[in-house]
């Protein structure tokens, strides 16, 4: 059904990665929808998803409106770790570093104790992309030192992963 493939699309995208054409299209056709709903009743997958479609046309203000919104219609962790780390790179994407490093530690902050795996792979791509922001300073070894240190033992490939490129 395609309606469900957009929706798994839409949760579970990483917005460091291309779009398809097809699903670049299929994703504005989905936030057009949404234009025909009052904006009253939007979930967090509704902002999200027109948040997703100006991020791919590189409207990147417009974007970070639309994510501030999903923010505040968030109700569980996963969402609110998604729409952070994606503010994150949004920010970065518009050049606005400190504000991008500021909300990784916000995010490092009130995540980085928990339980649930695909959150704490998302702690470690915060980790990651603000020791990346760093640039190659002492304030990048001490963020990918402390990264290494939490993260050294996971049973995560993915956070594993990380961790070695954080070596290099």
């Amino acid at each position: 059904d395609n309606k469900e493939k957009i929706d798994k699309l839409i949760k579970n995208h990483d917005i460091t990665k291309s779009l398809s054409d097809k699903n670049t299209t299929k994703l504005e056709d989905e936030a057009k929808e949404l234009d025909k709903k009052d904006k009253k009743y939007f979930s967090f997958d509704d902002w999200h998803t027109k948040f997703l479609n100006k991020f791919y046309k590189k409207e990147y203000s417009e974007a970070l409106e639309y994510l501030d919104k999903a923010l505040e219609t968030a109700n569980n962790d996963e969402d609110k770790t998604k729409a952070l780390y994606n503010k994150g790179v949004t920010l970065g994407e518009l050049g606005e570093f400190q504000k991008e490093i500021d909300v990784y530690d916000i995010f490092i902050k009130e995540f980085r104790d928990t339980k649930s795996e695909p959150i704490l792979e998302q702690v470690a791509y915060a980790y990651y992309y603000k020791g990346i922001t760093l640039g190659e300073s002492q304030k990048e070894i001490d963020v990918y030192d402390t990264f290494i240190k939490e993260f050294k033992n996971s049973k995560s490939e993915l956070i594993l992963k990380l961790v070695a490129k954080s070596y290099i």
